[in-house]
């Protein structure tokens, strides 16, 4: 999902005029606010903040500077904050905005009960608000409730036909509903609507997957690395599938990029293993193996397929050692390793 709260627009010299604030301390505050503005959307939060902040101070009765401070608490990961404004926002105005704001900040905070009861606050008080349906949709999914979080998909579509993140997500719940051919649909749209949504590519290439498509999935994939070169995601995915179809040096590559970008990153480095194991790298795919399970000590496959790489090297005891270990943390294939290589 995609937190889409936008700030409050620019106050203007007649805006301010119109509202009777024309005393200094309201000058300087409107100033500040604009300016707060700017720095926001050239991805300044922390300036913005500050700058925000000050034209507050000035002025506590500048209710969209409150708004909008919320709106960049939460865009630096400060949900207790931005509850704080979009609270008082509420207080002074019932306003549909704050209470879908409210609702994120709840939500980031797992808190997906309250969202649910801030977001459908936001309805009853504007029901043309797609932005509200969006996240009340997206919180319906978390709380296990599908066929409402369906219905919410609808409705925020139908009020803002070019909703693409909308379709993006209500994509994923049809596939998880097993809906292939709706899922299809609603990612396309969604890539069509808004080339830049580089996760929305990745999904596709996921719906494509699963309908067995895999060089339709391959171009997705692709395309998403093309919008978003760092997308380790993507990178993975499409590594994993190249390593399906036999392109295990392809495979090697986008999992070497995706190590790259994120050095934290487990899954590539078991599954680069994998890959350099079909190339008969033994050795490399060990150490791939071990990152992977130095990064993550619960990794029951990276044990595994640790342990038979091992194998392939004749180191036994090692084998044995790791099927053991990947037994113990819930992989039922290395038991059966155990039970027929390491007990004789």
């Amino acid at each position: 999902m995609v937190f889409l709260l936008s700030l409050g627009g620019s106050i203007s010299a007649q805006d301010a005029k119109s509202s009777d604030t024309t005393d200094d301390n309201s000058r300087i505050a409107i100033k500040l606010y604009n300016e707060s503005i700017q720095q926001c959307d050239d991805g300044h939060y922390n300036e913005a903040l500050s700058m925000v902040n000050k034209a507050v101070s000035f002025n506590p009765e500048l209710i969209q500077a409150v708004y909008n401070r919320g709106c960049i608490f939460l865009k630096l990961n400060r949900p207790d904050r931005a509850i704080s404004d979009f609270t008082t926002v509420i207080t002074k105005n019932k306003d549909a905005k704050a209470y879908v704001g409210r609702g994120t900040a709840y939500f980031v905070k797992g808190d997906y009960m309250k969202a649910d009861e801030e977001f459908s606050s936001a309805i009853a008080l504007d029901q043309t608000y797609a932005e509200a349906y969006y996240m009340e949709a997206n919180t319906l999914v978390f709380l296990g409730r599908d066929n409402e979080a369906m219905t919410n998909f609808d409705m925020a579509i139908s009020l803002k036909k070019s909703y693409a993140p909308a379709y993006n997500d209500r994509g994923l719940l049809k596939l998880e509903q097993g809906d292939y051919i709706g899922a299809l649909a609603d990612l396309i749209s969604a890539t069509t609507l808004d080339p830049s949504l580089a996760y929305a590519f990745n999904n596709l290439g996921k719906a494509h997957e699963v309908s067995g498509d895999k060089e339709s999935a391959l171009e997705d994939y692709t395309a998403a690395i093309k919008v978003n070169p760092k997308f380790t995601d993507a990178l993975n995915n499409r590594g994993r599938l190249k390593y399906e179809m036999g392109d295990y040096e392809g495979a090697v590559k986008d999992y070497s990029k995706a190590i790259s970008i994120d050095p934290s990153f487990a899954f590539a480095y078991n599954n680069r293993g994998n890959a350099k194991y079909m190339l008969g790298d033994f050795e490399g795919a060990v150490e791939d193996f071990s990152t992977a399970i130095n990064l993550d000590p619960e990794y029951g496959i990276a044990y595994l397929n640790r342990a038979n790489t091992k194998e392939m090297r004749r180191d036994v005891a090692g084998a044995c050692r790791d099927w053991n270990k990947a037994a113990s943390l819930g992989v039922s294939e290395a038991g059966n390793y155990v039970t027929n290589q390491c007990s004789k």
